[in-house]
């Protein structure tokens, strides 16, 4: 089986992201401040106690978090497939990136 090469440089760089939802009853900070990267051809494990903010994490990362949600701060960073780097979290909603 031919060896994939290893990439330096992740293919998703996330930095200081924040995901907030807005209620009436005030904000709920869910993500706040996470910042990871993920490199192709690899594994990347989250771990935490419930309710923590992993699959809010996740869904800012897809751009699919429900409103009242809405990412508030933070670059979502993706080399697409021509290799131009794209903010995912400053993407607006059905916008394509690659």
């Amino acid at each position: 089986m031919p060896q994939t090469p290893m990439h330096t440089e992740p293919m998703i760089k996330i930095r200081d992201l924040q995901t907030h939802f807005f209620t009436d009853d005030g904000v709920v900070k869910a993500v706040e401040g996470v910042d990871l990267d993920v490199y192709a051809n690899r594994t990347l494990c989250v771990l935490g106690e419930s309710g923590c903010g992993k699959s809010i994490l996740a869904r800012s990362i897809l751009r699919i978090v429900d409103a009242p949600g809405r990412i508030v701060n933070g670059s979502i960073l993706y080399c697409n497939a021509k290799g131009e780097i794209v903010d995912l979290a400053k993407v607006r909603h059905g916008s394509r990136t690659s």
